[in-house]
């Protein structure tokens, strides 16, 4: 679901060695008269070459490589002594589960922004298994260690017992100062890894942002684009920039016109008249000639008509004829559904699967422990190469009760190599399935809008913990309302826990006060992340043993959320900036959901707008009703709800019960309290 604070992953396609020969020629050129000719002589000498790879045959071992990573992946990645490219040592990569893919990253200085990268290594899979996949990867940061992009990853399946060179090419950002290489296994198997080289093969070209963007279709439509420089431009005049637009696809292409206006010395803002644009991918070309490699974007233009049937009007899930809300955990397999289960999940998302009769006893497996199932296709982070698979899954059990929803991709933006294809993939699955949602996760705001045309659902990944405030949950739920439709669904993904060392798994009163944020702020679901990872086990942690309460709580809030309206009477005030709230009216009630993300208590004031008789708390904090008004103080990182009604009957119908301890919803009857854990 996310990159767990490792270095992340995007692809790039990779140039054919011609190509890049190509390129190498005709990049010192820069023959534009905005680049004065001896400032081209002075640069022309190093415009390519190989950049400082520590240790790259792991002849001296792991040194140059993290301790860190050979500590969490313990077993999984090795120095090998036995086997060698060039040397003799290489890297050994292994999985036993087929999940844990495992990976082993480092950071490389030097790198010029905007300038071409190719990441290279020697390969060799296990004969006596079945083929793996071997990944390389490359993330571009600052010099202050801020993540810009991964734009190159390549999964090479390795299908032979001999080695073979593998290579990936990336673009680095406009500010990037230095690069995280990485290599990585997915799937069964073992791959080693040997002679690794970082190289730059072309120098800054023409960058355009972004680098992909939607419209919708029709007529006179106005696409603007920020085109970057790689020098200042030094003539008075505006650069002659030549912009060229075809369809992906395509026979044909054109030249829209351009109107043109400078930023600064290297930037230039461009409005693109398009004459006409339709349903499907356009690739955008802006060169100058003479001057450096041209630039490139992506245009999208997504379905018009395409809610599926299990979506009502507001968004919410509709599962066997009834609105559902989907409480569920990440990385959870068959064999743990049951677990899940009784700790109150109804949801989970599934394991990528491409035999087809293992995917299906999986899903009777969910079934039989009343989940429902997100399913991701996306098995070894492909998508276009898993579409035939993919649509027979669609085909053949779009009718299993046990399926929710269909997982297209996870942060595609992250995955450059598949993330053109995402677009052309939900219209072939949506026509496979018009009856359920098709999903897909973005973690950065920036990448809402591009991708909430190509969902039905979207999931939005919120991590704050340990380094941010907890109201990033808020924020990035709030952003992601305001550019989806009505009916679109909104999901949260919020943390569990990932890693132990050092642990990042929320308190219960965090994980509560996180859950309140989503909810007030618009999520009609949510998924914990995560059930196991790679040292890790949610079972064996302090919150495992308390989630039954926060699921409680969470399908109790669910129906008025889902099925209540706004409650635009009602006023909320506190002394304190950091409330949040949200008031809906159901079932004759109305609930006040309140969050206080803070660490210091604060006090709450509710004018109903109405007269009331009641105010109950729903955790049992206590209240005071007077003068018309609801008066109640919320403890530091406390969450409750309130609801106001006419009847004085103290506890709701149904609702989960108060513990007296400590104001948690307890167990049903005849359970022991869990115990609350320390802190």
């Amino acid at each position: 679901m996310k990159s767990h604070g490792r270095v992340a992953y995007q692809v790039s396609h990779t140039f054919h060695r011609g190509v890049l020969i190509a390129l190498i020629a005709v990049a010192p050129a820069f023959a534009s008269a905005g680049w004065a000719a001896d400032e081209r002589a002075k640069t022309a000498g190093a415009e390519t070459g190989p950049l400082t790879v520590a240790n790259p045959g792991f002849e001296e071992g792991a040194k140059g490589w993290p301790e860190a990573s050979f500590k969490r992946f313990e077993s999984l990645v090795e120095v090998d002594r036995q086997q060698a490219h060039s040397g003799n040592v290489c890297l050994r990569i292994t999985s036993r589960r087929g999940t844990e893919n495992a990976w082993l990253p480092q950071s490389v200085e030097g790198i010029q922004g905007g300038a071409t990268y190719a990441l290279r290594t020697w390969v060799k899979g296990d004969a006596k298994t079945v083929p793996s996949l071997a990944a390389l990867k490359i993330e571009f940061l600052t010099a202050q260690g801020e993540r810009r992009s991964t734009r190159g990853v390549r999964r090479q399946p390795v299908l032979t017992g001999q080695w073979e060179q593998i290579e990936v090419t990336a673009r680095a950002d406009d500010d990037a100062a230095r690069a995280g290489i990485i290599l990585q296994l997915f799937g069964n198997g073992t791959v080693w890894f040997d002679d690794v080289e970082l190289i730059k093969v072309a120098p800054p070209g023409i960058m355009i942002t972004p680098e992909r963007q939607a419209i919708s279709a029709g007529k006179d439509r106005v696409l603007k684009l920020r085109i970057g420089l790689p020098k200042p431009w030094e003539e008075q005049d505006d650069p002659p920039l030549k912009f060229t637009v075809a369809r992906v696809g395509g026979k044909s292409s054109y030249k829209p016109t351009v109107n043109l206006s400078r930023v600064d010395a290297r930037s230039f803002d461009a409005e693109l008249g398009l004459p006409s644009v339709t349903v499907g991918e356009y690739s955008i070309k802006c060169a100058l000639p003479g001057g450096p490699p041209p630039g490139a974007c992506k245009l999208f233009v997504p379905l018009q008509k395409r809610r599926p049937k299990n979506l009502s009007d507001e968004g919410a899930f509709v599962a066997d004829g009834d609105p559902f809300f989907p409480i569920g955990l990440c990385h959870v397999g068959p064999a743990d559904y049951a677990r899940v289960a009784k700790q109150g999940f109804n949801c989970v998302q599934g394991t990528a699967q491409v035999d087809l009769s293992s995917f299906g006893r999986a899903l009777n497996a969910a079934l039989d422990s009343g989940l429902k199932v997100d399913v991701p296709l996306y098995l070894g982070g492909q998508v276009k190469a898993n579409l035939p698979t993919s649509v027979t899954k669609l085909q053949r059990y779009n009718r299993h009760l046990a399926v929710l929803s269909w997982k297209i991709i996870d942060q595609p933006a992250r995955r450059s190599e598949t993330a053109d294809e995402v677009p052309g993939a939900y219209r072939e699955l949506r026509g496979a399935d018009p009856v359920h949602a098709l999903t897909v996760s973005v973690a950065a705001p920036s990448q809402y809008a591009l991708w909430a045309g190509f969902c039905d659902s979207l999931q939005v990944s919120a991590y704050p913990i340990p380094s941010q405030p907890l109201t990033l949950v808020a924020d990035r739920v709030s952003a992601a309302r305001e550019v989806l439709e009505p009916w679109q669904n909104l999901t949260v993904l919020l943390q569990a826990g990932w890693q132990s060392d050092p642990m990042n798994q929320p308190t219960f009163a965090q994980a509560r006060v996180m859950l309140y944020l989503a909810l007030i702020s618009g999520a009609r679901g949510v998924y914990w992340y995560a059930y196991r990872d790679p040292g890790w086990d949610l079972a064996k942690t302090p919150l495992w043993g308390r989630f039954k309460e926060i699921n409680q709580e969470t399908e109790f809030l669910a129906k008025p959320l889902m099925l209540g309206a706004e409650a635009p009477g009602v006023q909320v005030e506190s002394d304190a900036e950091e409330l949040r709230w949200l008031a809906r009216t159901h079932d004759g009630k109305t609930f006040v959901l309140l969050a206080n993300p803070s660490t210091r208590a604060i006090n709450v004031t509710i004018t109903p707008g109405v007269a009331v008789g009641a105010a109950p708390c729903l955790r049992g904090t206590t209240t005071e009703l007077l003068d018309g008004t609801v008066s109640l103080k919320l403890q530091a990182l406390g969450a409750e709800t309130v609801m106001l009604r006419k009847s004085t009957a103290v506890k709701p119908d149904n609702a989960p019960a108060g513990n007296p301890k400590d104001g948690a919803a307890g167990p049903p009857p005849g359970e022991k309290p869990p115990a609350a854990p320390a802190g």
